[in-house]
């Protein structure tokens, strides 16, 4: 991020993070909540890896970066996402009618599908712990456990 964006995020979002003095101790500046915020959602860092480099709490950092990113939301999602009008949904739904051959769509949704499988265990014709091999069921295939006895 250069610093001519980053001075323009802080001016929007600096009063909304800004924290007095008090007699015990400093506030951290608006700039640096900003860019310990910025860190984490950038790079993903543990809140203490990002404590060790501001040299401040782990738990400092956790509520900064909630504080700040709700901040960022307050003063962007008007300018950044702004409530379409019905002539938006009416074009959005035609660029679905026609591109996908969806009828009144305004939106889809995209999901995983993960598909969980049990391991059942099959009982051979023994059920002795000292038989050999007790047949698995493994979703990769049928695998022979063998035990000791």
């Amino acid at each position: 991020m250069s610093k001519d964006a980053f001075d323009e995020l802080l001016g929007k979002v600096g009063p909304l993070i800004a924290k007095a003095d008090t007699r015990m101790r400093l506030s951290i500046g608006p700039a640096e909540r900003l860019a310990i915020c910025l860190r984490y959602l950038a790079t993903g860092d543990s809140y203490r890896t990002i404590a060790f480099s501001y040299r401040v709490g782990h738990a400092t950092v956790a509520v900064i970066v909630k504080e700040v990113a709700g901040a960022i939301w307050t003063a962007l999602v008007e300018e950044t996402m702004p409530v379409p009008q019905t002539e938006d949904w009416r074009a959005i739904a035609a660029g679905f009618q026609e591109r996908w051959n969806f009828p009144n769509c305004v939106g889809a949704i995209d999901g995983k599908h993960v598909v969980i499988q049990i391991q059942i265990q099959i009982l051979g014709p023994s059920t002795s712990t000292t038989s050999p091999a007790t047949p698995w069921y493994c979703w990769l295939s049928w695998m022979p456990s063998t035990s000791s006895g």
